[in-house]
């Protein structure tokens, strides 16, 4: 079981969520919030690290983030 840290999950509980996608991780489908004021960037970083994604990886989440953003805002 994954728990995200406290501080992201409280700075998150007063913004608005601006979307919701779905990232496969070991054919195990993971839902991703992006909420306003935060990068692709970012998100997919911290997505990564916590599912110990190498870099490539990581570029994957970011690429998949940014695609979603355009087709959800």
């Amino acid at each position: 079981m994954v728990v995200a840290p406290a501080p992201t999950v409280a700075a998150h509980a007063e913004k608005q969520k601006l979307f919701e996608t779905t990232v496969k991780v070991d054919e195990t489908a993971i839902p991703v919030a992006v909420y306003e004021g935060d990068s692709p960037a970012s998100v997919a970083t911290e997505f990564a690290q916590t599912h110990k994604l190498d870099q490539e990886g990581a570029m994957q989440v970011f690429y998949h983030l940014k695609q979603a953003r355009a087709l959800h805002c």
